[in-house]
């Protein structure tokens, strides 16, 4: 029949749409799924490093100047791992921490939860900010 044709025309043309589709779903929960599974392994590897090093670790000094962008997942990321470090008397610093990124942070208000004195400008600076610490923990 007519209707029929039509129908099947209307089904053919749709088609290689909804393939597409299919495969762009398919890759964003790929990408769904290795954002989270880097989320899952920088907390896993800061849990890492607290667990295997020969000496007690009280600092950690991360790098952040390749985060471009944090999400709510990483932004909750942030404060439960600094919340379960802060616990076991370990404290978590950033240093280089683009602008976007230092906003998102402010605006979840990350930065008032790590304190401001836990950001640096510099990786040097947060060394350093740590050695005059220890510094003074020996005195």
């Amino acid at each position: 029949t007519d209707l029929a044709s039509r129908q099947k025309a209307i089904v053919d043309l749709v088609q290689p749409i909804r393939d597409a589709l299919q495969q762009v779903d398919a890759k964003l929960q790929q990408v769904e799924k290795d954002r989270i599974g880097a989320y899952a392994g920088l907390s896993e590897q800061v849990r890492a490093l607290t667990r295997t090093s020969g000496t007690r670790v009280r600092t950690i000094l991360v790098d952040a100047a390749a985060i471009t962008h944090v999400d709510s997942t990483g932004l909750d990321m942030l404060r439960d791992l600094h919340g379960e470090l802060e616990a076991a008397g370990i404290a978590l610093r950033l240093a280089r921490l683009k602008g976007t990124t230092r906003d998102s942070l402010d605006r979840a208000g990350l930065i008032e939860t790590f304190g401001a004195d836990s950001l640096f400008p510099t990786v040097e600076a947060g060394v350093t900010a740590f050695l005059a610490g220890a510094e003074e923990r020996h005195r």
